[in-house]
């Protein structure tokens, strides 16, 4: 597959590559790697050449990417070789950036977090830190990434940020900015969290996105004890019950379940519970078992105990590296209302 990788002069398949590329990204966004792989196999085999050398990059840069995923850490690294000399034989700079970014994230999957991390801040600091374009955006998510491997999450969370603040697309902002929002929960910062969401919200976005940030509104409208918002988000996703993979179908369930619980509403909590195993068993859904046992145990540990109280997520506030993204998300927020 590598050898067929390389671009020739030779006229290829007008737009084939380019269109394999939209249903590859599917497969691997899906996570199904095996078959994005089998995908780009069959492609080589129908093509001879590439409309233009970019294009054999851009799917060497996919197969490195994909056998990473796999753990076939020698195929993923001559990939990405294959990959970085020939966006440097075209001196296509935003691929040369993409390969190295493909090695750091290699790295960063073998344990080599160090490696991993002195790369991209390398590559940063070579293609400049304040540049907004797509590249410098991914350079900034890696190190996010990286930091986040290393138990450094205030650190990854400016990391993450500055990847939206760079971001050229929309698709990479609202990538970024669903990182930012899944940081800021996972720090205890619920309003920040939940702003980081409602602003992801307030431009197009797709339905698995929008389905993504609204489940992470349900939970966090629970943690910080509001109703009102728990049950607008809770009918938002029960409207789209029709619509909703039978994944996230099972997950909207069993955060309304742990919401209700919160709520005082225990029957219609193991009512919810319920319902998830019953969408979980239709499908065949066997990685939800444990996900149903362990909300199974916190409605128990509900019953059990006194109303449980609300987080308190005020020492966030006190914290300079939450409090300057919180502030930064409110100014946008902001603006979004003075442009309306």
């Amino acid at each position: 597959m590598l050898d067929l990788l390389d671009a020739t002069a030779l006229p290829g398949a007008p737009g084939l590559a380019a269109a394999f590329a939209n249903y590859v990204a599917l497969l691997e966004a899906s996570g199904r790697a095996e078959e994005a792989l089998a995908a780009i196999g069959a492609l080589l085999r129908r093509l001879e050449s590439f409309d233009s050398p970019p294009e054999g990059c851009d799917l060497a840069l996919a197969v490195g990417r994909l056998n990473g995923k796999l753990a076939r850490w020698d195929r993923a690294a001559a990939a990405l070789e294959l990959a970085d000399s020939t966006a440097r034989a075209c001196g296509d700079a935003g691929r040369i950036r993409l390969a190295c970014l493909g090695r750091a994230a290699l790295w960063a999957a073998q344990g080599r977090l160090a490696d991993a991390c002195s790369a991209v801040e390398a590559l940063l600091g070579e293609g400049g830190v304040d540049a907004v374009d797509d590249s410098t955006a991914e350079g900034w998510s890696s190190l996010g990434a990286v930091l986040e491997r290393q138990g450094l999450p205030l650190e990854a969370l400016q990391a993450h940020y500055q990847a939206f603040e760079h971001a050229a697309s929309e698709e990479c902002r609202r990538r970024a900015l669903a990182q930012v929002g899944s940081l800021l929960g996972a720090l205890g910062a619920a309003d920040a969290a939940r702003q980081a969401f409602t602003l992801l919200l307030a431009g197009p976005v797709s339905f698995p996105v929008a389905v993504a940030a609204r489940l992470e509104l349900l939970e966090l409208a629970s943690a910080l004890d509001d109703r009102v918002a728990f049950e607008r988000q809770r009918l938002e996703l029960r409207a789209w019950d029709g619509r909703l993979p039978p994944g996230a179908q099972v997950e909207y369930l069993l955060r309304a379940a742990l919401g209700l619980a919160r709520f005082e509403q225990p029957g219609r909590a193991w009512q919810h519970l319920e319902e998830a195993r019953t969408v979980a068993g239709r499908h065949g859904l066997a990685d939800a078992a444990a996900r149903l046992e362990q909300v199974r145990a916190l409605l128990e540990d509900h019953a059990e105990d006194s109303r449980p109280v609300p987080p308190d997520t005020s020492y966030s506030w006190e914290c300079h590296e939450i409090a300057e993204v919180a502030e930064a998300l409110q100014r946008h927020t902001n603006s979004l209302y003075v442009h309306a």
